[in-house]
């Protein structure tokens, strides 16, 4: 099973942008942005559509240009204007950004893929089949993906409200692929939890993640630093 550890928990974007904790936190999380579910459309893209593009390029790119072997451009863009900027966890600095833009929290995704050996817990020969397993994969796996700006109002994302799936994609892959695979052209599929965030009000802003396993593992700790003009 791949699940997306190498990319920080936000896209920015141009445009628009559960649980019992994401409701009693939310008047409180106003003061550091609005949560909106990842279905909405920015710039043209869900937060699905984004998911999958960036796995896409994992999956294509070559090392050198790979944001899963730490390389490529930070802060990359997306959306069908290319207002979607994507904050990767090897960026040098924070992301700047104007007010009406919007952020995508990243908070855990997982892919399954036609290429993968059939006994593997990361096999899906189709759709429906990279889709069982990606969900089966995660909701057994992770217990808390807990999402803060600035410190306060803690949301855990690990909600219906918050999981998405990706397009399915058709891949090839190529001889440096960071998964080790061979060489060739299959598909994939992923899904995970995420959400936007609009209306940052100008300064600067620490987005983080923590990612808990069902074991008490912290599987991740991802920090991104934003500065809103004002």
């Amino acid at each position: 099973m791949r699940f997306l550890r190498f990319i920080t928990p936000v896209v920015v974007a141009v445009g628009m942008l559960s649980s019992l904790l994401f409701a009693c936190s939310y008047a409180t999380a106003k003061s550091v942005g609005d949560l909106v579910p990842p279905v909405q459309r920015v710039d043209g893209i869900t937060a699905g559509e984004a998911m999958g593009e960036v796995w896409y390029r994992g999956y294509t790119l070559p090392k050198d240009q790979n944001q899963l072997w730490g390389n490529g451009q930070p802060c990359l863009r997306l959306g069908h204007t290319g207002s979607v900027l994507v904050g990767l966890e090897f960026q040098p600095g924070p992301c700047t950004i104007d007010r009406h833009m919007t952020v995508l929290i990243w908070g855990i995704t997982a892919t399954c893929d036609s290429f993968a050996p059939p006994d593997s817990g990361s096999y899906g020969a189709d759709e429906d089949a990279q889709r069982r397993c990606a969900v089966t994969y995660l909701t057994a796996a992770v217990k808390s993906v807990v999402f803060t700006v600035d410190g306060r109002d803690p949301v855990d994302l690990r909600a219906s409200r918050f999981a998405v799936f990706s397009p399915h994609r058709q891949v090839v892959v190529r001889d440096d692929n960071p998964f080790g695979y061979r060489p060739g052209r299959g598909s994939f599929t992923a899904w995970g939890w995420m959400a936007w965030l609009k209306e940052l009000p100008s300064g600067q802003h620490t987005i983080r993640s923590v990612t808990t396993l069902m074991d008490g593992t912290v599987a991740e700790v991802i920090t991104l630093v934003i500065n809103v003009r004002a």
